[in-house]
């Protein structure tokens, strides 16, 4: 089998690029995505003929600017789960636009921050899971984290913990089936 087979390339020369679109693809079941609007800046990608990093990394924080402003009209007109799917998307279009930018520049800095603040406002007014900020102690400093709280109630329930690493953050790794773990 020929390793174009192996896998979705939506940009068939650009194997980074596709990969990175499967990362966004991968997160619509569980909110971090909506396809229509993935496909749209994979096709003004493809069209660009590019794989130039800064035009991938322009392309996702134009449609994340694009949702984040959804998401913050639909939270100040009180509409609090919309404004939590959008923000969440804005959240991980931010980070899958920011992650091939190296060395990290002032602008993908900022996305990288805007998309953790859009997850923490998406967080903020989503229905469930229950999802908390937290800062986990570790040699005189502290790691930001997520707690994601079961939906046990009252009982005692398993916790599992999540490491991020090189090329991928907690919030990224949320939108990889963890609401579905806390059930």
């Amino acid at each position: 089998m020929d390793r174009d087979e192996l896998a979705f390339t939506y940009f068939p020369d650009n194997y980074r690029w596709s990969h990175g679109f499967l990362l966004a693809l991968g997160a619509a079941p569980w909110g971090g995505g909506e396809i229509g609007e993935i496909n749209r800046v994979g096709l003004r990608l493809a069209a660009t003929r590019s794989s130039d990093d800064r035009a991938w990394f322009e392309e996702w924080a134009r449609m994340a600017e694009k949702v984040e402003t959804v998401g913050r009209e639909r939270a100040a007109s009180g509409k609090a789960a919309s404004a939590a799917a959008y923000l969440f998307r804005a959240a991980h279009y931010y980070h899958v636009g920011e992650r091939f930018l190296v060395p990290k520049t002032a602008d993908g800095l900022a996305a990288y921050k805007r998309g953790v603040d859009c997850f923490r406002d998406g967080a903020r007014r989503a229905c469930r899971p229950r999802i908390e900020p937290v800062e986990v102690p570790y040699e005189g400093t502290s790691l930001p984290a997520l707690f994601v709280h079961a939906e046990g109630g009252a009982r005692r329930s398993p916790a599992l913990v999540f490491f991020d690493g090189f090329d991928v953050t907690k919030e990224i790794q949320y939108f990889k089936g963890v609401p579905d773990l806390v059930a």
